[in-house]
């Protein structure tokens, strides 16, 4: 395949639409200056074929490769680039088109087609331009794939030969044989727990089927029983119909009384009524009176606060009044005051005037004089400007050969100081290469001893790898098994609870034994524990008897019989132990009554099998529940299931609690392998981490020798240039020597002739300066006389509306007092009123 074409859009620096089109032969060089996006078209190519890692497209996210915007261009908020690719075996082109959208999501298309990741790595398999692949190289990294560990060559040449592409199918192949056959463990695990349910669902099913016959032998006493029940029902009826008639009649009776009674409380309650609309009419009289009498205050209250309010404002206005008649007086004394301040200021004003008249002829007599002493100082002043330039010109030319020479001498010591330190540069990059040197050394040491740690622990991985996946199917299949046996030990806590296997009366006594006249009472089989083995044995003895309720005295066993018309076996506690001791006595034990196990099997004797002639008056059982009693009758299938039960019971709780402490000591071992895992996972990160840094390091190194030995190069090169430009220093600086004696020359020649001219103008300046203070002297009284007459012309004029003011005041005070005197006499005869 042959790169054509790459196709960007809003992809880092490439926010247009940008097609690069590459030729059909030869090399391809893009070139231009730093930052102008050359990187990123290697970049793109990368992204483009699936690379993953942010870091190795010079990004910290994936997302920092969209467009981020500038000072006048928006941010994109997609990245796209498009690859297209020649096929000469096809004779056609691939399209290739990755997108990633600022949200997160991304695409990928196959010649414009939605296509998958993995779609796009398989096609370049094999082909050299995979991510990982030898044909694309990022900058600076060339010699670090030369150096690169035996590994990672063979990956290349692997890559070259096309070979990956095999390679990478055989590991997905065996992969997916993993997969399969782990599931097929599963399948064979969850296998064994369905057998292991149907056969409890086996026995569950027959215990089932016997239950409904028992419910149905139920149901037919239980009709049997209602129908002896309706009969005595209808008896107790007729007797209560009797009963009824009876009370009616007493009934009638009441009645007629009741008639009587309430016709003498409607008489008084008619009376009642009367006296109470009487009491209300009294009740509301009063309350009018009442409100009429707040009324009352509430007037009075409001005129004693007029009254106060008048007395206030009467007060307030003589008040007013007073201080309105002392300002009248204040402002008349003042408005004469100012009229006398106004005659003074006229006759100053006259006299001003008079003395200006005076000040204005001396000045203009002292005028003529003035100018001609200034026609002759100006002439005096071109020639000395003249004379002056002269010898600025020169005095720049004596400074610009002063600093040329100075500059000359400064810079060849600056020159000399250059080389010197050149010389001491070239010593420190030559040391700096040295030390660089031995660092590159010792960083391919440490990468080598990294990489032989990296291999040890990835085995060591693998190792934990595969203990922890077969410790957790070891997990998984005992988290099976405890299910499976916490669901079968729900199923017979729930037939425990429910007394399955119990008569229906029996549960109505165990649920509320006072109703049936009883203090407590217990169940024969729930105080039974009988040791593994000997269940069947047990209950082929008792029988019926295992349902037996177990009562203290005869007056609650009579109670239990009456109740249940005899349907369930009573058991009456023995006033002492019989005693006796059998091998089922010493297998079995009652809760409560320890005696009552000899009184129920002393007399058994548990035989492997029957005699073939069995003693008069013994009874024998076998552990298979075969039964034969002291009457010579044999008994078979006796069982209840009741004592094998309970002890399946107690069986797989011990089971489940021994099965949970190996689950929990299971889960710790496979915490303590994944914990190892993941630290050695971190261990492998940061080893990782390290080489990557240690290689960046090494390149650093190797481009900063790169660089130290150019650099060393140019300090050569610059230290010829600096010897050749001292020499052409020295004969500028005699050059520089011979025209300051001249300079300096001329200057002493022009420096006569300013002295002659500075003493002629001095003489002129003199007079002249004191002509103009004679005018100045004039000039400054005649200024301050017009600022007299401005200030006296101002002072009459505020003066003059000072005056208007105050007549204006005087006018507004004398209405006010009018007014006030008004209000006043209005106040004190509203008061009067």
């Amino acid at each position: 395949m042959r790169l054509k074409a790459i196709e960007l859009l809003g992809f880092k620096s490439f926010n247009n639409r940008s097609l690069l089109l590459f030729p059909p032969r030869g090399l391809s060089v893009i070139i231009g200056p730093n930052g102008c996006g050359k990187s990123n078209i290697v970049d793109a190519i990368l992204w483009a074929l699936g690379e993953m890692r942010p870091t190795f497209l010079r990004s910290k996210y994936m997302e920092d490769v969209i467009f981020n915007g500038t000072n006048d261009v928006r941010p994109s908020g997609m990245a796209e680039v498009s690859i297209i690719l020649e096929d000469p075996e096809r004779e056609g082109e691939i399209r290739i088109t990755r997108r990633l959208y600022r949200s997160g999501e991304s695409e990928y298309l196959l010649n414009r087609k939605p296509c998958r990741l993995k779609d796009i790595r398989d096609l370049f398999l094999g082909t050299g331009l995979g991510t990982n692949s030898y044909a694309i190289v990022p900058q600076g990294e060339i010699e670090a794939l030369i150096t690169a560990p035996p590994q990672q060559l063979r990956m290349l040449i692997e890559e070259a030969a096309g070979t990956s592409k095999v390679e990478e199918k055989r590991k997905e192949t065996l992969k997916k044989l993993e997969i399969s056959r782990q599931n097929l463990q599963r399948l064979e695990d969850l296998l064994r727990e369905v057998e292991h349910q149907a056969n409890s669902l086996r026995y569950q099913a027959s215990k089932a089927r016997r239950f409904k016959n028992l419910r149905e032998k139920l149901r037919s006493l239980e009709l049997r029983e209602a129908a002896f029940r309706w009969q005595q029902a209808s008896t107790k009826l007729e007797e209560v119909l009797d009963r009824q008639r009876d009370l009616q009649l007493e009934l009638e009776k009441l009645r007629k009384r009741h008639e009587e009674i309430s016709e003498g409380i409607a008489e008084k309650e008619v009376d009642a009524r009367t006296l109470r609309d009487e009491i209300e009419e009294r009740e509301k009289e009063r309350l009018r009176l009442e409100g009429k009498r707040k009324g009352y205050s509430e007037r009075l209250k409001g005129l004693e606060n007029e009254r106060l309010n008048i007395l206030r404002g009467i007060e307030e206005k003589r008040r007013k009044l007073r201080d309105l008649r002392d300002t009248h007086l204040e402002l008349t004394d003042r408005r004469n005051r100012i009229l006398e301040e106004i005659e003074d200021i006229e006759v100053a004003l006259k006299s001003k005037q008079e003395a200006l008249a005076r000040i204005e002829g001396g000045l203009s007599l002292l005028d003529p004089q003035r100018k001609e002493l200034m026609a002759k100082r100006d002439t005096l002043r071109k020639k000395l400007i003249e004379v002056e330039g002269i010898r600025i010109r020169l005095r720049n030319s004596l400074k610009e050969a002063q600093e040329k020479l100075s500059l000359g001498q400064k810079k060849a010591q600056r020159l000399k100081g250059e080389l010197e330190g050149i010389a001491e540069k070239a010593r420190e990059f030559e040391a700096q290469i040295k030390q660089k040197e031995a660092e590159r050394e010792g960083i391919l040491r440490a990468l080598n001893e990294m990489e032989r740690t990296l291999n040890s622990l990835a085995q060591r991985e693998k190792e934990l790898g595969e203990r922890l996946s077969k410790k957790r199917q070891e997990l998984l299949t005992l988290s099976g098994e405890i299910n499976a046996l916490k669901l079968q030990r729900e199923m017979l806590s729930r037939m425990e609870a429910d007394y399955a296997g119990y008569p229906e009366v029996i549960r109505e006594i165990l649920k509320s034994p006072a109703a049936f006249g009883l203090s407590d009472v217990e169940l024969l089989g729930d105080l039974l524990e009988v040791q593994k083995g000997y269940e069947r044995a047990v209950e082929a003895v008792l029988g019926d008897r295992i349902r037996a309720l177990v009562v203290r005295d005869r007056e609650e066993a009579l109670r239990v019989l009456e109740a249940t018309e005899g349907k369930i076996p009573v058991l009456l506690l023995p006033c002492e132990d019989p005693g006796g001791e059998g091998e089922l006595v010493r297998v079995t034990r009652i809760r409560k009554f320890h005696g009552l196990s000899s009184l129920l099997l002393g007399n058994v004797e548990l035989v492997p099998e029957l005699p073939r002639r069995p003693f008069p008056g013994r009874e024998y059982v076998t552990l298979d529940g075969l039964y034969l009693d002291h009457r010579g009758v044999l008994w078979g299938n006796r069982s209840s299931g009741i004592l094998e039960r309970k002890n399946l019971l107690k069986e797989i709780s011990k089971e489940i609690e021994r099965l949970g402490e190996k689950w929990e000591a299971l889960r710790k071992k496979v915490e303590e392998i994944d914990e190892e895992s993941r630290g050695i996972k971190e261990q492998r990160q940061q080893l990782e981490d390290e080489r990557r840094r240690k290689e960046k390091a090494l390149r650093g190194n190797e481009s900063l020798q790169r660089n130290l030995r150019g650099e060393l190069e140019v300090l050569r090169r610059k230290e010829g240039t600096l010897s050749v430009e001292l020499e052409e220093l020295a004969e500028e600086s005699s050059y520089w020597e011979r025209q300051l004696a001249e300079v300096r020359r001329e200057l002493e020649e022009r420096e006569k002739e300013r002295k002659g001219i500075q003493e002629e103008l001095s003489e002129v300046e003199k007079e002249l300066k004191r002509l103009e203070e004679t005018l100045k002297e004039f000039e400054g009284k005649r200024g301050s006389l017009k600022e007299e007459l401005a200030t006296l012309r101002e002072r009459l004029k505020g003066k003059g509306n000072l005056v208007r003011d105050i007549e204006l005041r005087i006018q507004r005070i004398t209405k006010e007092e009018d007014s006030l005197k008004e209000e006043y006499g209005k106040l004190k005869r509203r008061l009067e009123d």
